[in-house]
This record gives structure tokens, C-alpha cells and sequence, in this order.
């Protein structure tokens, strides 16, 4: 029984550790936006996502051992595991939308993610939200802070708005699936 506790707090730690490494895709914004870089960026982002997509396809029809791959939860077995959506997620921020909204969306997925998926477990609601809707503003408000006057302080609040509100879907289906298996 101990083992498995510890196995499990493993694999716990082990996606949070990926969830974070997820914000190192922004070395995508550190090269040049000129002619062939532009280009390959875009091709090797995209080339990312249908790697991913095809082995995901294969795991799911069994063609791949689903225990080959560390970290997927039990329900995860069957469908889509959560790090294709981040990855899908990710590219198409990085692919469609401007630095000022990709940067912090990246970030809030990265870090505030996991740290309101932390909070959850440590702390009541309304300080878990209020948390992290404080660390996805300060994620926005440096990316906007020399923006005009109401920017500065709208388009952070907005964004963090976005950001929490998705979170409590999550929330709400981890606990409903919670109770569920109890």
C-alpha cells in the first residue's frame, strides 16, 4: 500500500513537473520572424502536433502499450491524453495569436494550472480562485503592463478572468469524477 502511495505521488509530481515544462515552448517567440525561420517554426509546430497525434492514435488503438507511457491517468486510457490538448493548445497560441495573448496564456497553463490544481487539494475554493486569479494577472500584467491606461489593467484582468473561469470547469469534473469512482 505504500509503495502505491508513493508511485502515485510520483506520477503527480511527475505531470506537474511536465505541466511546467510546457512554458518552455516559448522559446518559440526567442527566434527571428524572418523568411525560412519563420517558416520552419511554424512547420515544426505544427509537424509536433501530428507526431503526437498519430502516437496518441496508436495508444489508443492499442498499437502502443499504454504503460510505455509514464504519467497518463487511469482515465486517459482510452481517449486523448491531456498533454495532446495542451500541446494543440499551445500551437495554435503560438500559431494564431499575438505574443501579448500567447506569452501569459502559456504561462497560466504552465504554472497556474498546477498551482490551482495544488490549491484545490490544500485549500478551500474561494482562496484556491482568488489565488489563482492573482498569479494569472501578474502573468498578464507583464506582458501588458506598458500598454495604454485601461489596457494595462484590463486586458490582465480579462485574461486572468479567462484563465480562472477554465479552471473551474476542470475543477468541477476532477470532483465530480471523484465522487463518481467513490
Amino acid at each position: 500500500m505504500n509503495v502505491v502511495k508513493r508511485e502515485e505521488t510520483f506520477a503527480h509530481w511527475y505531470r506537474r513537473a511536465v505541466h511546467s515544462f510546457g512554458a518552455t515552448f516559448l522559446i518559440y517567440y526567442l527566434l527571428p520572424d524572418v523568411d525560412w525561420i519563420s517558416i520552419t517554426k511554424t512547420t515544426v509546430v505544427i509537424s509536433l502536433i501530428i507526431i503526437f497525434v498519430i502516437i496518441e492514435t496508436m495508444r489508443i488503438r492499442k498499437l502502443i502499450v499504454n504503460h510505455c507511457i509514464f504519467g497518463l491517468r487511469s482515465y486517459e486510457e482510452n481517449r486523448f491524453g491531456s498533454y495532446l490538448y495542451f500541446g494543440i493548445g499551445v500551437a495554435v497560441l503560438l500559431i494564431v495569436f499575438p505574443q501579448q495573448i500567447a506569452i501569459p496564456s502559456i504561462l497560466c497553463a504552465a504554472f497556474a494550472d498546477p498551482f490551482i490544481g495544488e490549491m484545490h487539494i490544500r485549500v478551500g475554493n474561494i482562496f484556491m480562485y482568488l489565488s489563482g486569479f492573482l498569479l494569472c494577472f501578474f502573468f498578464f500584467y507583464i506582458v501588458w503592463y506598458a500598454a495604454p491606461f485601461p489596457f494595462q489593467i484590463t486586458a490582465p484582468v480579462i485574461g486572468a478572468i479567462g484563465a480562472v473561469v477554465g479552471e473551474i470547469g476542470l475543477v468541477e469534473k476532477i470532483r465530480m469524477k471523484k465522487e463518481i469512482a467513490m
